[in-house]
């Protein structure tokens, strides 16, 4: 009971707004107009079968998680995508509704001094230390808001892929969909795919580019039948387990990481082919 406190002490500091609900409306809403000046007026933006994204963000029922996925190109794709789909209202009354999306970045990036740090905690993205692993407090705020129904972006390769194709796989994202609370909803896991924004802000380089054309595709949600529901189960007994038959149930979860991921980078894989041809 004390570690649960102490996990949820943790979790209250990380994702709390520093600069109160109307600050992180406030963060949102400038850091989207920002992004959509630049995604739209500076540069195209052209988003394909956005209603799915509105249908799940809107109208899924409540305390259903939602999980957008996607490739990762720039360290601009989050939170500028999100911009570009959603109107600023959207941001800038988040106060009201809290409907916006929760994600992490690496520490060394985002949180590397006080003011950063303050600027990307009300914009509700919690900090991951590289090489570290899973067990970080991060992911554990991540998969307990999903549980509770909010939505969560994650890029399951982990990293920008370097070559502007689909990199390998990470088991971040299983993770955090395996240790959900086995009696709420699955998650809806929705994926989408992007090209472009390498060319708007080219790795390494500090000033955006202008006149470039960025393209989104939506998917479909990933079909998991039972999956999750399995890999769940395992997971709580796993926790309860004593010894002997953990290592038992620890290769079987190893099975269902594998198994969640293969599904979503097929999907994603699905969306990269549709996305280069609709580029062109």
């Amino acid at each position: 009971a004390m570690a649960a406190a102490a996990a949820g002490k943790e979790e209250e500091e990380l994702t709390s707004a520093p600069w109160g609900p109307v600050g992180r409306s406030f963060v949102l809403g400038a850091t989207a107009l920002v992004a959509q000046v630049y995604l739209d007026v500076f540069n195209t933006t052209k988003v394909h079968n956005v209603k799915k994204l509105y249908e799940h963000l809107y109208t899924r029922p409540k305390g259903e998680g939602l999980l957008t996925v996607s490739n990762h190109i720039s360290t601009v794709d989050d939170p500028s995508l999100f911009c570009a789909f959603l109107p600023l209202s959207f941001f800038f009354t988040e106060h009201e509704h809290e409907r916006t999306r929760w994600t992490m970045c690496a520490k060394e990036f985002c949180f590397k001094n006080a003011v950063l740090s303050a600027y990307f905690q009300n914009g509700k993205v919690l900090p991951i230390e590289r090489g570290l692993g899973l067990g970080q407090p991060t992911v554990s705020a991540l998969t307990h808001k999903l549980s509770q129904g909010d939505w969560v972006h994650i890029f399951p390769e982990g990293k920008i892929s370097r070559t502007q194709k689909l990199g390998p796989m990470k088991w971040g994202t299983a993770k955090i969909l395996c240790e959900g609370e086995v009696d709420k909803a699955d998650p809806i896991v929705l994926p989408f795919y992007h090209k472009g924004l390498d060319k708007v802000l080219p790795i390494g380089s500090k000033v955006p580019r202008v006149g470039q054309k960025n393209t989104v595709v939506v998917g479909e949600p990933v079909e998991f039948g039972d999956l999750l529901q399995r890999c769940k189960k395992n997971h709580q007994k796993r926790k309860e387990s004593k010894g002997g038959e953990d290592s038992r149930l620890e290769q079987r979860e190893k099975q269902y990481y594998r198994e969640i991921m293969d599904k979503i980078g097929k999907s994603l894989l699905g969306l990269e082919k549709e996305c280069e041809s609709l580029h062109k």
